[in-house]
């Protein structure tokens, strides 16, 4: 007869748990390491960003002083070791000059002077930059694979051509812009063939990255550290965060659980007991009954939930109910006499126990009492007393329950007595017409639990149902149940006086009155 449900693990619970805060820590760390990567990225894109505004800036500087040697048709400087005369103007008049003071003096055309400041450039902060062409004077001056597939691209129109490349062990940004024959380039290109407008070749610069990637170094590191810290806090703040969650919504989770089983034990209590319920709402109208008065009156509980107050008193009319409701509104609650109609017509006497309650624009609690039975519960309480009034320990409970068995003509009726480790032992049982042997059953899962617990339980019809686990409801085909506790002389339970039946039990006052009576004697004779 023992049920066991068993709950929910608190150990599961907690992996889940667990789970569900690697999961989120896995995505923050997704996220931080999402922006640290972008940050990388854009950090890298703006070291060559800069690198190539510098080269950018330096190139046209280059050409800008290009464009002013040659709109003076190149400069005079004088010769050294370091300005020679340039071999490549041989064939330009007055190439070499003498001062009146007698100073040798030689022509620096613009690829010569922009050849002689790209050299300082590389000697002060290692840029490095060429001036270069597909058909050169200058062999030196030839293109490298990088630029000649530059200049292929100016041919079609590129004005720009820039990469990031590794040079002499270094990453170096290239960029490369094209020249353009101008009037004062001709003096020295014409031969080749070039007229003004031409791309006559372009001007190329290496500069080095270490100096923005030092620059750029430590402020990474600050970004590294900060996402880091970051990290952390995101972290501490969602486990915190999470925790303060999951025990919420455990304690959420206790107290639905809590109003779960109160809102069962109450209806539990309502449907088995021993009284007539209705719920009623302000006009009168029922919106909740319980087993017992189905029994009472014959009436199934969709029957009843469709009719009024009026319906079914007998002894007031519909504006002397009206007005009685209002005043238990008023006073609160009220206990009185009255006469119910059941569905064959036939009537029977009540007590009725009114509570006024004030939850959804009002509602009344009633428990109504058929006190018809009484008369007849006194001629059975005289025959089983008459019976049983010269037996005594033994003898007495099995006499006790053969005539509540056959008074009541129930299947079953017996006397049990509470043992240790949660267990029951009869100490006489009548089934099926005479004295059966007596066992022991655990009460866990049983109705006899919520009568020990609880006090008087009955359950009219479908106590199976209500009690799925108690395996030998099943085995004897019971379908109503009622029993009421014994108790010693100090009032502490000590036993059980129980009849079932394999069919609803109709005559539910009279049986009450009956086992309530006789449950003080039998707990003293325990």
């Amino acid at each position: 007869m023992k049920t066991n449900l068993p709950p929910q693990s608190a150990l599961g619970k907690s992996i889940d748990f667990q789970k569900y805060v690697i999961f989120l820590i896995i995505g923050w760390t997704f996220i931080i390491g999402a922006l640290l990567t972008w940050s990388f990225s854009s950090e890298k894109e703006k070291i060559e960003f800069a690198a190539r505004e510098a080269g950018r800036a330096q190139i046209k500087k280059d050409i800008l002083y290009r464009r002013w040697n040659a709109g003076h048709g190149g400069v005079y400087a004088p010769i050294t070791p370091y300005t020679p005369a340039n071999p490549e103007l041989s064939d330009v008049p007055e190439r070499d000059i003498t001062t009146p003071s007698g100073k040798q003096l030689t022509l620096i055309n613009p690829a010569y002077m922009t050849r002689q400041v790209l050299e300082l450039g590389f000697h002060a902060d290692g840029s490095k930059g060429h001036i270069t062409s597909l058909k050169p004077l200058r062999p030196a001056n030839l293109a490298d694979g990088w630029e000649a597939e530059a200049l292929e691209k100016f041919e079609q129109g590129i004005t720009e051509h820039s990469s990031i490349e590794t040079v002499d062990g270094e990453q170096k940004l290239r960029l490369m812009k094209p020249l353009t024959t101008e009037n004062g380039c001709l003096n020295c290109h014409a031969k080749q063939g070039y007229q003004t407008g031409d791309i006559r070749g372009g001007i190329s610069v290496v500069i080095p990255l270490a100096p923005y990637q030092a620059n750029s170094k430590h402020h990474m590191l600050m970004l590294t550290l900060g996402l880091g810290f970051l990290w952390v806090l995101g972290s501490i703040v969602l486990i915190f965060g999470l925790r303060q969650m999951h025990v919420r919504n455990a304690d959420r989770n206790r107290i639905v659980i809590d109003l779960q089983e109160s809102e069962k034990r109450h209806r539990t209590i309502v449907q088995t007991a021993m009284d007539g319920f209705w719920l009623v709402d302000a006009k009168g109208a029922l919106l909740d009954v319980n087993d017992t008065y189905c029994i009472m009156t014959g009436f199934s509980r969709e029957e009843l939930l469709t009719k009024h107050i009026g319906d079914l008193e007998v002894l007031e009319t519909s504006e002397k109910t009206e007005n009685h409701l209002q005043q238990i509104r008023n006073r609160g609650e009220d206990r009185f006499v009255s006469r119910h109609k059941r569905k064959d017509g036939s009537q029977f006497d009540v007590e009725v126990n009114v509570q006024f309650q004030e939850l959804e624009g009002g509602r009344y609690v009633v428990f109504i009492r058929d006190i018809s039975a009484s008369q007849q519960a006194e001629k059975i309480i005289e025959a089983i007393q008459a019976g049983t009034a010269r037996a005594t320990g033994e003898q007495f409970f099995h006499e006790l329950s053969k005539y509540i068995g056959e008074f009541l003509d129930v299947r079953y009726c017996f006397t049990a007595k509470l043992i240790p480790h949660d267990m029951a032992e009869t100490v006489a049982v009548w089934a099926n017409g005479k004295i059966a042997d007596n066992f022991q059953y655990e009460l866990e899962g049983t109705p006899c639990r919520d009568v020990s617990d609880s006090g008087t339980c009955f359950f009219p019809s479908n106590v199976q149902n209500l009690y799925p686990d108690d395996q030998l409801l099943t085995d004897m085909g019971v379908e109503s149940y009622l029993g009421t506790p014994l108790r010693d002389a100090q009032g502490v339970p000590n036993g059980l006086l129980v009849v079932m039946d394999n069919g609803p039990m109709l005559d539910i006052e009279v049986a009450r009155q009956v086992l309530e009576v006789f449950a003080a004697r039998a707990g003293a004779e325990l």
